[in-house]
Order: C-alpha cells, then sequence, then structure tokens
C-alpha cells in the first residue's frame, strides 16, 4: 500500500496533486 510520502517521493504529477489535495485538510 502507497503512503502520501511514497506517491509524492515517486514523483507522480496526478498523484502528487491528488495527494496534496487530500493531505491538506488531514493535516
Amino acid at each position: 500500500m502507497l503512503t502520501m510520502k511514497d506517491i509524492i517521493r515517486d514523483g507522480h504529477p496526478t498523484l502528487r496533486q491528488r495527494a496534496k489535495e487530500v493531505e491538506f485538510p488531514l493535516t
């Protein structure tokens, strides 16, 4: 399972954008 950090580190543009959108309200 991929964590937010893994997705961001992976550098996937779409996934990274999604991760930021999801992670922002969580933090």
